[in-house]
């Protein structure tokens, strides 16, 4: 049976020369998954970022078969250890404090309960830990040109060119600097986990599968005969019609594959037939303005591959043991179906 001991005073060094700044988590991360090999047992790493100063306070926490659950933990100097963190002192399961009354995470909780009755919204939380979970599996690390371009698609991606813009951001936002790059290190982190386990079986998808992500271009208004006349004629001018009567009516593209329900019967439609569809249960006119054939280009195969590891997240949320501490278990468990 392993000694918890000799696991600890092995993997101490580790974390001193992590807390001292003298090694990168990477680095730290693979010597203890080397130990972990040697010895037979589960190492997590935590990391924790104190949002007062930034300080870094790390804790290792070790499981073995038989033996019970240690932490060791290491604060880097003036950093404080966790059980000293944070200027006030709230109970464990204190969430905020306004105007000296604490609110607790029961109660924030209940204030937002509307999220059970959103399976979306909670599995969203449940795919996040299984992510993370599985960059750790598979050793994923995130090199310093990795994490420069994410942070700069970040940054083009909410007009931050300057790094004025970019300090009013994480201010308006309660971010620091050392914060946002932990964010951009999981999103680095997560690409690489997706290329990982996808990007393999892309292409052989996407051949497989070409006729679905074949694009539908449609003119479609709610109505029927008179409708359908006035789209054959002038598409647009059948759309303007219909939104001056406050009727709905729109100009839209999908994949085959990905047709709203009521759309459904454009599968097959030819350019310049008009269709009878349904849209909110009600009956309106689809004309097909345009079929466009799938091609192997950038925005496609994205959208195979977020399609592909949406699957693969299921499959991991299918097997995986989840517990919800809050709300009806009727609605909780929806968030594992796959």
């Amino acid at each position: 049976m392993t000694d918890v001991e000799d696991v600890v005073g092995c993997a101490l060094p580790v974390l001193r020369e992590l807390g001292g700044d003298r090694t990168t988590r990477a680095d730290a991360e693979r010597d203890l998954a080397e130990l972990a090999t040697k010895y037979g047992v589960s190492l997590h790493l935590v990391e924790d970022v104190d949002g007062f100063d930034a300080s870094v306070h790390y804790a290792l926490i070790v499981r073995g078969p038989g033996q019970p659950t240690v932490s060791v933990s290491v604060a880097a100097d003036p950093g404080l250890p966790w059980p000293l963190r944070g200027v006030p002192r709230p109970r464990e399961f204190d969430l905020i404090e306004v105007n000296g009354e604490a609110i607790t995470i029961a109660q924030a909780i209940n204030c937002i309960d509307a999220v059970f009755d959103s399976p979306r919204l909670m599995r969203s939380v449940v795919d996040s830990a299984l992510a993370t979970q599985a960059i750790r599996e598979f050793g994923l690390d995130v090199s310093g040109e990795e994490l420069q371009e994410t942070a700069d698609a970040f940054r083009r991606s909410l007009r931050l060119y300057s790094e004025e813009a970019t300090n009013a951001w994480l201010q308006d936002n309660g971010l620091t600097a050392s914060l946002l790059t932990m964010r951009m290190m999981h999103v680095a982190a997560l690409a690489k986990l997706r290329r990982q386990v996808i990007q393999p079986q892309a292409q052989d998808w996407f051949a497989e599968h070409q006729a679905e992500l074949e694009v539908v271009v449609v003119a479609w208004a709610a109505g029927a005969a008179e409708v359908a006349a006035m789209l054959r004629a002038n598409a647009t001018a059948a759309i303007a019609a219909a939104w001056r009567a406050r009727r709905p009516a729109g100009l839209a593209e999908w994949p085959v594959a990905d047709l709203p329900e009521g759309f459904a019967r454009l599968r097959t439609a030819a350019v310049g037939e008009l269709v009878a569809v349904e849209h909110d249960g009600s009956e309106a006119v689809a004309l097909v303005v345009e079929r466009r054939p799938a091609v192997p280009d950038g925005p496609t195969m994205s959208a195979v591959e977020e399609r592909l590891f949406a699957g693969w997240l299921a499959h991991r949320r299918a097997n995986a043991r989840v517990t919800w501490f809050w709300g009806d278990a009727r609605r909780t468990e929806r968030a594992a179906d796959a």
